[in-house]
């Protein structure tokens, strides 16, 4: 009998892939290269290891030979990419398998010029493809693939140029690619910036719809822009000379015409034009580092180009975004701090009301006051002042005064980052500026003796006693007790003038309190009533700041005898307070010189040369 007939032995997927490798290698004939190239396509994200190990060196040789055949390197590209991005499902899945695949490009320099000379090419895929492509081997190994982009023959200029294209895909694939490709290196991005990137940058922001109408790739190009200037004097000294500056401030002016000009919007396309307009003022922030030798240059031309007057109306426009108002006042600060020139002109500068409310003077109730104003700030807009936003939503008020309000003024804890931010934008107004530190606290003198401006007053604010509406807004004493503190620290001349203060009429027969005295009152009142600890920490922050090296102003202190030991009673009985150790080793740096403070004081002793020689004989003891 015949025996039974068997089939071809079943072909497995390891003998096809190495059947088709073999022909890529071997194939002298263009079609047969491309046919052996489909074969391996068809097994690349499911047997990526053992396509690349057969082929990986034949599939890069192929470009070199048939980079004139679009159709043959169409189907490379894709081979390749399909390697870096295997099926999930794959049994040769590994992160390894990209690190060997950028390894194998990077090693030789030729590989990376291929792909960059595809780029000179018109074909859309070939484009596209090898941008990807390097895209996957710069992700794997960042630091060798931007060696050989940087040594490539016109490398840099021809990844640029890629920005220029019309075909939108291709053009957002070049801008990913130079954005990952920028972050570190300084000279590359000194070469992707002298390739005219700024202008090319600018030029894609306004085709996509500037700030208010542009999608993610506003929002890209604005990273691009960061990473190209981030702590790099060059580019932004370039960035200057060649005009761009005043791009910056069209950019946000054209933001808030256009918002006043539409009506509601789409919620996404809000957030994304919250999170462009974001990214604009991180990338004015770079040019605005303290100490950096471009500051001064960066902070002269943000003004002479209207940049500071912009985001000033952006931090008070009633439509703008808690989070992007707070970041817009902070950079208003780093553009004027540790510039004379530019910290008095920006006190004559005017901003919309941030209260809905007149200020007060004390009558009115402030649990209702404060509700009319919350609605300013939080539900919609910034404002300040004296006028009623009701009848006029357009009413202005001195930006010192707008600061002031907000605050001092805003009690709500959804304003607390605006108004954080406020604070801050006020320190870098009075910073190193000795003449507006003394001329503010004369300013908040005469308005805390005249009773106007109470609400918004920091001297008001600290010297008058806690209330009932001190729990809703701990804040607000805390935020008055850092501005005085800025105001006074470390400047004999305010300190001065901080000493002249004093509260009752000595003509009627009414004991003169000081300044000093009224807030050491304020803090032993709070702490027996059981303050918020906000509110009892920023008296301690200004007294310390206030007595440290001011023999003066500790005699003061010491003036009225009950203070250290009430303050020293009340840090022995409430022992949750940790408030205690920090404010007495202001004096005495150990623990026993503390309890001989308390012991002294406790005993009636009142003289300040009697506490320091205690002091001193404690120090000899231990030495």
């Amino acid at each position: 009998m015949f025996g039974i007939a068997q089939g071809p032995t079943k072909q497995t997927a390891t003998d096809a892939i190495n059947v088709f490798s073999g022909r890529l290698q071997s194939a002298t004939l263009l079609e047969d290269r491309r046919n052996a190239i489909l074969g391996l396509r068809s097994f690349a994200r499911q047997f990526p290891a053992s396509v690349a190990s057969g082929a990986l060196r034949g599939l890069i040789g192929s470009l070199g030979k048939d980079v004139d055949d679009v159709d043959t390197v169409k189907v490379v590209l894709e081979t390749l990419i399909m390697l870096f991005n295997p099926d999930e499902s794959s049994p040769e899945a590994s992160e390894e398998i990209s690190l060997w695949l950028a390894d194998e490009f990077t090693q030789r320099q030729d590989n990376i010029t291929i792909l960059l000379d595809l780029l000179e090419t018109s074909d859309f895929y070939s484009r596209l493809y090898s941008l990807q492509l390097l895209g996957e081997i710069l992700s794997a190994r960042s630091e060798r693939t931007e060696e050989c982009i940087f040594t490539a023959p016109l490398g840099i200029s021809r990844l640029v140029a890629i920005l220029d294209d019309r075909r939108e895909v291709i053009r957002n694939e070049g801008l990913t690619l130079l954005t990952y490709l920028t972050p570190h290196s300084t000279e590359l991005q000194k070469l992707v910036a002298f390739e005219n990137a700024f202008d090319r940058i600018f030029t894609i922001i306004k085709l996509e719809g500037a700030l208010s109408r542009g999608d993610r790739v506003v929002e890209d190009c604005l990273i691009l822009l960061a990473n190209l200037l981030r702590m790099n004097v060059s580019n932004q000294s370039f960035f200057r000379e060649t005009g761009c500056t005043p791009k910056l401030g069209q950019l946000l002016s054209d933001a808030l015409n256009t918002d006043e000009q539409e009506e509601a919007v789409a919620e996404w396309a809000q957030v994304q034009r919250n999170r462009n307009i974001y990214a604009l003022l991180a990338v004015l922030r770079l040019f605005l580092v303290r100490g950096a030798v471009g500051t001064p240059a960066n902070q002269a031309s943000f003004w002479q180009h209207g940049v500071l007057k912009s985001v000033l109306q952006l931090a008070f426009d009633r439509s703008t975004e808690m989070r992007i108002k707070s970041e817009a006042l902070i950079t208003c600060g780093d553009i004027i701090r540790g510039n004379p020139n530019l910290q008095e002109a920006f006190a004559q500068l005017q901003v919309s009301s941030v209260v809905d409310a007149p200020v007060s003077n004390g009558d009115a109730n402030p649990q209702q006051d404060h509700s009319a104003k919350v609605s300013s700030v939080v539900d919609a807009p910034v404002s300040n002042g004296d006028a009623n936003p009701q009848q006029d939503h357009s009413a202005k008020v001195y930006v010192i005064d707008g600061l002031l309000d907000l605050t001092l003024s805003i009690p709500s804890l959804q304003a607390f980052d605006a108004r954080l931010a406020a604070c801050e934008c006020i320190k870098a107004y009075i910073y190193n500026h000795p003449a507006i530190r003394q001329h503010f606290f004369r300013r908040a003198i005469e308005g805390h003796s005249s009773g106007a401006d109470e609400t918004a007053n920091v001297l008001t604010t600290l010297l008058r006693p806690t209330s009932r509406d001190t729990p809703t807004d701990p804040y607000r004493y805390w935020f008055a007790a850092v501005i005085v503190y800025h105001l006074i620290c470390e400047d004999g001349d305010a300190k001065a003038i901080a000493m002249g203060i004093a509260e009752g009429d000595t003509s009627s027969g009414e004991e003169e309190i000081t300044c000093i005295q009224t807030i050491t009152a304020n803090l032993i009142n709070g702490l027996q009533k059981g303050d918020d600890e906000r509110v009892l920490v920023g008296y301690l922050m200004l007294l310390c700041g206030w007595l440290f090296e001011d023999p003066d102003a500790v005699n003061d202190f010491l003036g009225e005898g009950s203070n250290v030991q009430s303050l020293c009673t009340n840090f022995l009985q409430k022992t949750r307070h940790c408030l205690a150790p920090r404010y007495t080793s202001f004096w005495y740096p150990n623990l026993e010189g503390t309890n001989i403070l308390i012991a002294y004081t406790s005993s009636g002793g009142t003289h300040y040369s009697m506490i320091l020689k205690f002091y001193h004989k404690n120090l000899d003891q231990q030495a």
